[in-house]
């Protein structure tokens, strides 16, 4: 079945009952949406696009489905993507930071590690590494300096430098969530 509503285009596709036509495990459905963008950009010279949205066993679930598929589509704006065909998926962190204007996210990566920033860019790279090293490892300081090849004390020597430059507790929940996120952060400032 084919609808509109407001400027889309919805439609419903029927899938037999054992569900082995579910969108994300069909790849024939993704292929055949990107060929139909692909044939209708090259005859109007239109940008179209899909969100797709899980399938579902209950008609009463049809408008679950329906907010799942503008959800994909809206994150393949957000991607900057053009033509795209896009599945529902769950956000990751990233995709919810893209969400956040790049002002924003800007402000809250150099308010993290500002301090650093009056660093040789060699030293801050070296101390940003040991610093999300650390955290990968459970702040566990032996795991970290193995992981990075060097002595537990120059781990333990870095950490501190953190500590003293950004006046931080680096074991402390917060703290850490602040220095994660601002990791995180930093490719998407590119």
């Amino acid at each position: 079945m084919i609808f509109t509503k407001n400027d889309l285009f919805v439609f419903l596709l029927g899938s037999n009952a054992n569900g082995s036509s579910a969108p994300a495990m069909n790849p024939r459905l993704a292929e055949g949406l990107s060929r139909i963008t692909e044939k209708i950009h090259a005859q109007t010279g239109l940008a179209i696009s899909f969100g797709v949205g899980n399938p579902v066993e209950k008609l009463l679930d049809l408008p679950v489905s329906y907010k799942e598929a503008l959800d994909a589509l809206q994150t393949g704006y957000h991607s900057n993507k053009q033509r795209f065909v896009q599945f529902y998926h769950i956000k990751e962190i990233t995709d919810l930071l893209r969400m956040v204007p790049a002002e924003e996210l800007r402000k809250f990566y150099t308010g993290t590690f500002k301090e650093l920033y009056t660093l040789e860019e060699k030293e801050r790279k070296e101390l940003i590494k040991t610093l999300m090293t650390f955290y990968e490892n459970h702040c566990q300081i032996a795991e970290t300096a193995k992981q990075l090849y060097v002595h537990r004390n120059t781990v333990i020597y870095r950490l501190e430098k953190c500590v003293q430059l950004t006046g931080r507790n680096l074991r402390s929940s917060s703290d850490s969530l602040r220095f994660r996120i601002a990791n995180l952060i930093e490719p998407l400032l590119k």
